[in-house]
């Protein structure tokens, strides 16, 4: 069943799978988690509160779009805009090696819903994306309970997706024929309430790879490049998922 699926949905299975899995693989009394316990550490900050969260987050990313629209206001006049909303799930939780070693790391998932653009008044764009994004860092303070700040670096991968419409016929356009790949770095201030954590997760983004526009075929188009670089602004709600960290 999943072979029939197109592939953006079968990324949005696999990824809600994934989410799932680490929720539920978190919530074992395995050595490890024991450990951390009886050390009276954080899962989620390194220190004190004893806690992982699982939670979901919303933004705008604002991507490269110079050269795309550069190119598009050569060819139609105007352009897209230089950003895109996402919303998104995210994982945080804290990691301890085999040489107690802790660090903090967020697994995250990121989709971009479709944006239409009027070219003119028979030309319409749609743009559409998604990100998958991993992350470790440290706690600058893990000796506060209540208040975090999360220092981290990472990477982001994915692609976004173009369509072009007008009366005649339909094209798409592809960003990327491989995934992208953009390292970054986090800053997320992070303030634990009870059971829920709140935070502003300010992301950028360093694309490497090349951004040029191609047809499900293979087929370079004459169109700007995309680059996923740039800042990602996010508002996270989360939920703690060690109910006695909450007491």
């Amino acid at each position: 069943m999943l072979q029939m699926m197109p592939p953006l949905r079968k990324m949005h299975t696999l990824i809600a799978l994934l989410l799932v899995w680490i929720h539920t693989a978190s919530a074992q009394k395995d050595t490890t988690l024991n450990r951390i316990k009886e050390n009276k550490r954080s899962f989620f900050s390194g220190a004190i509160s004893e806690s992982e969260s699982i939670g979901l987050q919303s933004g705008a990313f604002f991507a490269d779009f110079s050269d795309l629209n550069f190119s598009l206001k050569q060819q139609y006049g105007q352009g897209l805009r230089n950003y895109s909303y996402s919303i998104g799930a995210s994982f945080e939780g804290l990691r301890k090696t085999e040489r107690d070693f802790n660090y903090n790391s967020i697994l995250s998932y990121h989709f971009f819903p479709s944006t239409e653009t009027n070219i003119s008044d028979s030309i319409k764009f749609r743009l559409q994306g998604f990100q998958v994004g991993y992350a470790i860092g440290k706690d600058v303070f893990p000796n506060v309970e209540w208040f975090d700040l999360g220092l981290y670096a990472g990477f982001n991968t994915g692609r976004f997706r173009l369509f072009k419409q007008d009366p005649a016929i339909t094209y798409e356009f592809l960003q990327y024929r491989n995934p992208f790949f953009s390292p970054k770095i986090i800053v997320e201030p992070r303030v634990n309430l009870r059971r829920f954590v709140w935070a502003i997760r300010a992301e950028y983004l360093m694309d490497v790879s090349k951004g040029a526009w191609k047809t499900r075929d293979g087929r370079a188009l004459p169109l700007g490049d995309v680059r996923s670089s740039g800042p990602f602004i996010q508002l996270y709600l989360g939920i703690k998922l060690d109910t006695r960290a909450a007491e």
